[in-house]
């Protein structure tokens, strides 16, 4: 073998060992999944409403990245990591129930004052003119009440928004199931247990869609099997609590309707998530 060639391979070794040892150097995405969320809670609601958890999440975040350290991409990193990452969705499930609280005793007193305001104009309707006519008003009026106190009831764990045509309930997918995951998490059966109640309150000739959405990363072809599943675990399970199989369907949206931006953690998991859109209209 000649020196030339001597060279060639011993600086084509070098070569592969400095890749090699590049390509260690790079986080789990475990690690770059949880330095995302953590950042994203730190200037989020998280970081106002429950600091003390968040601060909890910078600690497990912080041995994450001294394992990172030590050795790069290994097994300890990714678990730590995810320790890590989990105690940031704790965080931002804590302040989203926080947050949901504090609206709710708003919409509470609101509801309440709106709810006394017809109590005496259905009093003084039919005190006046006694007719089955107003008995039956009173009685349409007592139902979309209870109508709209079950919709309230679900503000600790859902947003709810209601138009003229259709009802929306939004519920977190972080909530529901675990990352690409279709399975319902073993909390959000309680979660969907309230929201079936208020829905059974709508009546049964609701029709009702469970659509499922996800964010814009990976492929779209899954994302659209993703965000169908889901919507199907979502729906069957609200058939088990007594939904009437006939009157909710389950679509998957995948990406394509995004409610916040998919640049960042934060919009990313606004947009992993499950609405329920009920008819108005019959």
């Amino acid at each position: 073998m000649t020196r030339s060639n001597t060279s060639m391979l011993r600086a084509l070794g070098l070569g592969l060992f400095t890749i090699a040892a590049c390509a260690t150097t790079q986080p789990s995405p475990m690690l770059v999944e949880a330095r995302a969320d953590y950042d994203a809670a730190r200037t989020g609601p998280p970081g106002e409403y429950v600091p003390d958890m968040v601060y909890e999440a910078k600690k497990a975040l912080d041995q994450a990245e001294r394992a990172h350290e030590r050795d790069p991409g290994s097994y300890e990193e990714e678990h730590l990591a995810y320790l890590a990452h989990r105690r940031t969705l704790l965080a931002v499930s804590a302040a989203e129930q926080r947050m949901a609280v504090a609206d709710a005793g708003k919409a509470k007193r609101t509801f309440e004052t709106v709810l006394m305001s017809q109590r005496n104009e259905a009093t003084d309707e039919a005190a006046s003119a006694g007719t089955r006519l107003d008995a039956e008003r009173a009685k349409r009026q007592a139902a979309e009440e209870e109508m709209r106190r079950a919709l309230a009831s679900l503000a600790e764990i859902a947003s709810v928004k209601a138009e003229a045509q259709r009802t929306i309930i939004t519920l977190s997918g972080e909530v529901l199931f675990k990352s690409t995951e279709a399975t319902l998490r073993p909390g959000a059966q309680a979660r969907l247990d309230k929201v079936a109640e208020a829905l059974k309150s709508q009546g049964e000739d609701r029709k009702m869609v469970v659509e499922g959405h996800t964010d814009s990363q990976g492929k779209d072809a899954y994302n659209q099997s993703l965000s169908q599943r889901r919507a199907e675990a979502v729906r069957s399970y609200l058939v088990s609590r007594g939904i009437p199989a006939d009157t909710i369907q389950a679509v998957g949206k995948g990406e394509v309707e995004p409610i916040a931006d998919n640049k960042t953690a934060e919009g990313r998991a606004n947009n992993r998530r499950v609405e329920i859109e009920i008819d108005n209209s019959n």
